[in-house]
């Protein structure tokens, strides 16, 4: 209901429908300015609840598996990586694609990239490679950007930023490692002008209709 005035006015452009039809068409749903209100309240209502519970529902697949990995096989932690991850991906794309529920499967698909980053991180411990290694924060953050893209999501791309800014992090202070002196400093600038490479890219994106959602 809240984006049928600018389609119809976008049809009526095309040449697709008149003026008259376009009237007669928004004015067949009734939309008046407190039915859109509480149709968005709602809809962010619906969103929120839905990242929420996806956020949850991942911290507590990871605890899970946390207390009770040593007590796995390897070849079950593998296979459960290997085989949920994708499963929980095409759940998502069910949902929001074939079902139309698009909260729902946006906030299935967030649940989706939290577990991959929880896959990398638990592939990376069965193999004893470093859990706190920035190679794993950017592969993680190298999988979830594509995605954030190929689903016009906004929670994984913020999802997906935070992984950036975490990878950097990561990396400066695995570089820096014992160097105290002049790192609060350095550390300020170098995120201050990521801040500002952030602010400029979504300027940018902002002017194209295919990366302005």
């Amino acid at each position: 209901l809240d984006r049928l005035p600018t389609e119809t006015r976008s049809w009526q452009d095309q040449g697709i429908i008149s003026a008259e039809q376009a009237r007669a068409i928004v004015s067949s749903y009734d939309l008046t300015p407190e039915v859109a209100s509480s149709q968005r309240a709602r809809g962010r209502l619906v969103t929120v609840l839905s990242i929420c519970g996806s956020l949850l529902v991942g911290l507590g697949v990871i605890i899970f598996f946390a207390a009770n990995w040593d007590e796995i096989p390897r070849a079950v932690r593998l296979a459960m990586i290997l085989i949920g991850v994708p499963a929980v991906y095409a759940l998502g794309y069910w949902l929001r694609y074939v079902q139309s529920y698009q909260r729902v499967g946006a906030a299935t698909l967030l649940l989706a990239t939290i577990l991959y980053g929880a896959g990398i991180h638990l592939i990376a411990q069965v193999y004893n490679f470093p859990v706190n290694d920035p190679m794993l924060v950017s592969l993680w953050f190298l999988g979830v950007l594509p995605m954030a893209y190929l689903t016009r999501s906004q929670s994984i791309l913020v999802l997906a930023q935070a992984l950036f800014l975490s990878a950097v992090g990561f990396w400066v202070m695995d570089r820096l490692d014992g160097q105290n002196q002049g790192i609060a400093i350095f550390g300020f600038a170098l995120y201050l002008t990521l801040g500002l490479f952030l602010y400029g890219l979504g300027k940018l994106q902002s002017q194209y209709d295919l990366t302005r959602p």
